[in-house]
């Protein structure tokens, strides 16, 4: 076995996406004259539907998602010359087989990443990537002070999410769930790292992927419709960001060309997103490239449903905060607000769009990408044909030799929360100095908030201010939002997503127990496959003292998902305090392999195997507890 070396990466490509890696602008070579061949491509798709008629084409209520595509592959027949500028985009190369993905030229065999020392603990994570007959393996051990390995994990990769300009981040499959690895490749300065989010809190292999994570980073994603975040064994049909998420589903297209459309329409069913107004236009990309502090999925929606030519509206209530910059710094997704927020968009009487200055098909060339951005700008900006800027040119010269419009008013900011990587400021300041402001203590808006209801907004800033205060356990935050979902659901008795985010929001309370139970067994009646509700239910009446029912429902869960070590660790306990030992230890273990650094399982473990007269194997996990414990915790007996 032999450590994975990430090839040279000769092509300077982005990474999509939201919480993992996101970028816009990369630089390759294409073919000659690019845009004049891609402009030929365009003007076949141009069949001139007016406002109404793109909407029609995106309207799909009460159809699946995905109901139509037939994948990219089939656009290539007609579309060779886009199809081949496209396979090359970031968006085309947003994620693939980890097996297919470059080596890391500059690690040896004898190299380990070690991960930052944390403060309170003496133990030490390494991690290493290796490779074996075309499986990737990542592997985290923990090494005590002396840097003796006390413990490891290893899994196998099966997906790299990522273009590879930022990076890679490497998921996994297992028993319908998808799981983030805690190292990522990051090819700006070809180094393994933890993984975005792990620096301040770190989740091993088990950061669940979830809906609307992959259903932006994967062209089509193989999910359970009935279970949020669950996928089929062969979890993702088509890998990179496909055409249709674009131009809507291709079936149609393809029967109408053929003579085979039995619908009687005499237009063209494909979808062009330059002729769609504002909102639809940005929209199309703002479907993964506007994410907010945060993303609440209506509730007769899901993550899947939007189609290019629809608004965010339709299926989400999206929360923005300014435009995430602080200082010198941004987040990694933060350019769609901070074009909204930006002068030229705000002055273009909506004739602005991410269109107006990006091709979604392909990129300029290394040696063309300034002038390509100039006349962008020219496009807006010219004066009979010239325009000046403000500063002389020597002047400009010395700021920027090359005297690029978009280096010196769409600086780099460094991403602050993802590792190794900048990002291109999108608020096109007229002033570079203007870079440090910062605008952290903007208020919460709602974007399109004129086009929901007021009721579908009360509910959904309920499920925000729940899914916060759950993260913190703010008792007073939770509280306010009880009002608000108790009339929803009043309106809504059978939505059982609702049901259980009002169960929740009385929990965390901590004095509307019986209230919870209620709303939570509510939802369960009306949705007896969610994992969320069968999670609240075991650990409430795990902490209420109710180990029978506790145990009734942690078995459900399990029976659900019992790959995740939080839930094998709460049946643990639970059964341990019913004195049914042995199936305790059962969970026990299982949960010290997925997590063996955890020294709470490898506390319990120890007096487990105590009490059940196993000294040897209660020896073992009382070295572990103590190696992995923070300093000054104690060992607790129950």
């Amino acid at each position: 076995m032999r450590h994975l070396r990430a090839k040279t990466i000769t092509l300077s490509l982005l990474v999509i996406g939201l919480t993992v890696i996101l970028g816009r602008i990369a630089i390759h070579e294409l073919f000659q004259d690019p845009i004049a061949e891609l402009d030929k491509t365009l003007n076949k798709l141009d069949t001139s539907l007016s406002e109404s008629e793109a909407r029609e084409v995106a309207d799909h209520d009460a159809i699946p998602p995905y109901q139509g595509f037939v994948g990219s592959n089939h656009c290539v027949e007609c579309h060779p010359e886009i199809s081949q500028a496209y396979s090359t985009h970031p968006m085309g190369r947003s994620a693939g087989l980890a097996e297919n993905f470059p080596e890391n030229p500059s690690s040896t065999d004898e190299e380990l990443f070690l991960a930052p020392y944390a403060s309170s603990y003496d133990v030490r994570l390494a991690y290493e990537v290796q490779e074996e007959d075309r499986k990737v393996f990542h592997t985290e051990q923990a090494l005590s002070s002396e840097g003796n390995e006390l413990c490891r994990r290893e899994v196998e990769m099966d997906f790299a999410i990522g273009s590879g300009q930022r990076g890679h981040s490497y998921v996994y499959y297992a028993d319908g769930h998808l799981y983030m690895s805690p190292i990522t490749w990051y090819s700006g300065s070809e180094t393994w790292g933890l993984s975005p989010g792990y620096e301040k809190e770190n989740l091993h292999f088990e950061r669940k992927i979830l809906d609307g994570c992959i259903n932006c980073h994967v062209g089509r994603a193989a999910h359970v419709a009935s279970r949020p975040h669950v996928f089929q064994p062969n979890p993702i049909i088509e890998l990179s960001i496909s055409c249709e998420r674009c131009h809507g589903p291709g079936e149609d297209h393809i029967a109408f060309h053929r003579g085979e459309l039995t619908t009687g329409t005499s237009r063209d069913p494909i979808l062009n997103p330059s002729k769609l107004d504002q909102p639809y236009r940005n929209d199309v990309c703002f479907q993964c490239h506007l994410q907010g502090v945060s993303r609440v999925t209506h509730a007769d929606k899901k993550d899947y449903d939007f189609r290019a030519g629809q608004a965010l509206s339709d299926i989400w209530t999206v929360f923005l905060k300014g435009t995430k910059v602080e200082g010198k710094t941004t987040q990694a997704v933060g350019q769609s607000e901070q074009m909204l927020s930006s002068r030229c968009f705000m002055e273009s009487q909506g004739e602005m769009s991410c269109t107006s200055c990006h091709d979604p098909h392909s990129l300029p060339t290394a040696e063309n990408r300034i002038e390509f951005y100039r006349s962008k700008c020219l496009h807006c900006h010219q004066d009979g044909g010239t325009v000046e800027c403000s500063l002389p040119r020597p002047q400009r010269l010395e700021i920027d030799s090359a005297d690029s419009c978009i280096n010196c008013h769409m600086p780099k900011l460094e991403a602050n929360d993802v590792p190794h990587t900048a990002q291109t400021d999108h608020r096109i300041l007229r002033q570079p100095s203007q870079t440090s402001q910062s605008d952290v203590d903007s208020e919460i808006s709602v974007y399109q908030e004129s086009r929901l209801a007021p009721e579908v907004i009360d509910r959904d800033s309920a499920v925000f201010m729940v899914r916060q205060a759950e993260a913190i356990n703010d008792k007073v935050l939770a509280n306010l939002t009880i009002p608000k979902l108790v009339s929803w659901v009043d309106e809504h008795p059978q939505d059982a997503e609702t049901l259980s985010i009002l169960g929740t929001a009385y929990a965390i309370t901590g004095v509307n127990n019986t209230e919870a139970i209620i709303a939570l067994e509510k939802a369960l009646k009306f949705n007896s496959q969610s994992e969320y509700t069968l999670r609240q239910l075991t650990y409430l009446f795990h902490d209420l003292g109710d180990l029978e029912t506790a145990a009734a429902y942690g078995e459900k869960l399990l029976g659900l998902n019992d790959s995740e070590y939080q839930y094998l660790g709460r049946m643990a306990h639970i059964l341990g305090r019913l004195k049914r030992m042995d199936e305790a230890i059962k969970y026990g273990a299982k949960a010290a392999e997925l997590q063996p650094w955890n020294f709470q399982i490898q506390g319990w473990l120890t007096e487990a195997y105590r009490l059940t007269n196993q000294p040897e194997k209660a020896e073992y996990h009382r070295i572990l507890y103590e190696a992995t414990r923070p300093r000054g915790e104690a060992l607790e007996k129950d």
